[in-house]
């Protein structure tokens, strides 16, 4: 069993001990759970400093002139996925 944030891999490899009292075959181990790149803010990017693994958040930022709608906010969650809304950058309207 894995901490949590992490999966256990090579979990249908055949392990057998071996005459001389070692383990032959690939270990099982546990791996942490990754979400990769966010899809793409158009008009923005994702400030990822923590990274894309579980638990870890990107902040998405507007290029001059367009302003964040919906959560700028997004988490690695336990199922590897993107946890949140994708916001938009729309164009900033002035009164």
């Amino acid at each position: 069993m894995c901490q949590a944030g992490f999966k256990l891999v090579n979990l249908a490899s055949n392990l057998t001990c071996g005459s001389s009292s070692q383990w032959i075959g690939t270990q099982p181990e546990c791996k942490i759970i990754e979400c990769g790149q966010p899809s793409d803010v158009k008009n923005g990017s994702y400030n990822l400093s923590s990274g894309t693994h579980y638990g870890s958040i990107g902040t998405a930022t507007c290029v001059a002139g367009y302003e964040i709608h919906g959560s700028a906010n997004i988490m690695c969650d336990i199922n590897g996925d993107s946890n949140g809304s994708f916001p938009d950058c729309t164009p900033c309207v002035f009164s």
